[in-house]
């Protein structure tokens, strides 16, 4: 296998730095710039670039002011042609568009890890109807053909990317992970004061989703099943954990079934896992998935899990197992489901004690850094 130490992999992120991609990315990074010479390009001074600096990384950045400007893209594509690149990897639509247009003046090998469906979603749901997102889809859709390889998050990932015209033998999956270490520590002290601060008291039970506020992460449909859930286990509280451009609608839906005192909204949490360890059970609606990094973030914490049975969840989630899938969309069930964890405490612990095994066997970053290494090493090994 080829030696990376004098490779030089450019890594393309638009993301923000909040989500899914950024808890895989910057571990992936911080492990290359200790075997390779790895820099990160960013179009923003997001959160992202700021903590790869912190962490020693190289960044790059061409602030783009708006959606989408040449300028920027010029400047990365004169940039690379001065600073050779062995291999580019991008990480989302719009730095796939940057990806593959800057390897048409440099001739670098590209590849793109598919880190979420949503950009998809108008093929594979009626979730949206925007006319620009299914401009988007189309346009990524047709670039990622063009890429020399591809990883998928997922094998149900794998399967729709091969389904929409990618090759077979393009697609790679590689699963997610975390470092289990900060899942496993329990500061005590901090859980006290998430406690204290949000009313919750001894002998409550709590539900929690940590998700962005957008339509397909399904939040209206754990809202709508609270008051059934209430019925039957009325010291029930919801923590929402997360932002998004849903705030404003799902805190009226709240209102609209009287659930102030009992849904409490959060907001974004850098320190989540400290949430995690007040939940009693899990709770995920989400209506597409292309993996669900927080479902294993619950199972590392030992927390019984209720999903939806869509996409990649199945892979992650065993059912009846580590955790139990309901229908999307199905409010009646995902209650249903919700009060028997609540009402059975064996069932819930040793569904919990089982997802924590899991997340250790599947699920670990150090297993996703390695592979991610060992896919660079089989690309450039074929170049070289």
């Amino acid at each position: 296998m080829i030696d990376l130490a004098n490779k030089r992999i450019v890594h393309i992120s638009c993301a923000s730095g909040k989500g899914g991609t950024a808890t895989i990315l910057l571990p992936l990074l911080e492990a290359l710039n200790k075997k390779s010479k790895v820099e990160l390009i960013t179009f923003a001074e997001t959160p992202i670039a700021r903590i790869a600096r912190e962490k020693g990384i190289k960044v790059k950045t061409f602030l783009m002011k708006g959606k989408f400007e040449i300028a920027p893209v010029r400047g990365l594509i004169n940039y690379l042609k001065e600073n050779k690149a062995d291999l580019i990897h991008s990480h989302d639509y719009k730095s796939n568009l940057i990806a593959f247009i800057a390897s048409r003046f440099v001739r670098v090998p590209i590849v793109t890890t598919v880190h979420a469906l949503t950009i998809f979603a108008g093929r594979i749901t009626n979730a949206f109807d925007s006319l620009k997102l299914k401009l988007y889809a189309f346009l990524d859709l047709f670039i990622i053909r063009f890429f020399d390889r591809l990883i998928a998050i997922s094998e149900n990932t794998r399967g729709f990317l091969i389904k929409v015209g990618v090759r077979s033998e393009k697609v790679q999956t590689i699963y997610n992970g975390i470092d289990l270490d900060k899942y496993k520590k329990i500061d005590f002290e901090k859980i006290a004061n998430i406690k204290n601060q949000y009313g919750i008291k001894a002998g409550d039970r709590v539900l929690g989703i940590m998700a962005r506020l957008v339509d397909l992460k399904g939040h209206r449909y754990i809202i709508q099943a609270m008051p059934g859930i209430l019925e039957a286990e009325p010291r029930v509280k919801l923590l929402i954990v997360g932002e998004g451009v849903l705030e404003k609608e799902l805190k009226e839906l709240v209102e609209k079934f009287n659930l102030e005192e009992k849904v409490i909204f959060v907001g974004y949490k850098a320190d989540v896992e400290n949430y995690y360890h007040i939940l009693d059970v899990f709770v995920y609606p989400v209506i597409v998935e292309a993996f669900g990094l927080a479902l294993v973030e619950a199972m590392a914490c030992g927390i019984p899990i209720v999903a939806s049975n869509v996409f990649a969840i199945p892979e992650v989630i065993e059912e009846d197992k580590t955790g139990i899938l309901v229908p999307p969309k199905d409010s009646f069930a995902l209650a249903k489901a919700t009060i028997y964890l609540l009402k059975n405490k064996e069932a819930a612990e040793k569904m919990g004690a089982r997802g924590k095994d899991r997340a250790v066997r599947c699920f670990l970053i150090k297993n996703n850094i390695q592979e991610n290494i060992d896919f660079y090493a089989g690309i450039l090994s074929k170049i070289n």
